[in-house]
């Protein structure tokens, strides 16, 4: 059985994982649009990261924002607040289980959020 400081830290190891292997952030949209669709970038324009569709796409363009909003520097801050959290069940115990933290984790790890 995984205990709940396991989910969060199996979720921060992954998040970090992710980071280290990722373009740095932070990212930005495409200043405009381009003729093949919305993209994600650097914020120096050096390297591109993200395609996210057709310009008559209807979400394309969020999608791309949201891409952009969610760079490896959040997801660095994330993992260090799931390490905080599982810290905190660890030397607390399970009354110390902020439930918002254990369903950020199991979305991460791919798991079933109660």
């Amino acid at each position: 059985m995984t205990t709940a400081a396991g989910e969060l830290r199996t979720a921060a190891n992954k998040l970090l994982a992710l980071t280290d292997a990722a373009t740095p952030g932070p990212w930005a949209t495409a200043d405009g649009t381009i003729p093949h669709g919305h993209r994600v970038g650097t914020v120096d324009k050096t390297d591109w990261v993200a395609w996210t569709g057709a310009i008559t796409e209807e979400r394309s363009e969020a999608d791309a924002a949201f891409i952009a909003a969610m760079h490896p520097g959040v997801a660095s801050a994330i993992a260090a607040w799931l390490q905080v959290e599982a810290f905190r069940v660890l030397h607390n115990g399970r009354n110390a289980i902020t439930h918002h933290a254990l369903a950020v984790a199991r979305a991460i790890n791919g798991g079933e959020q109660r």
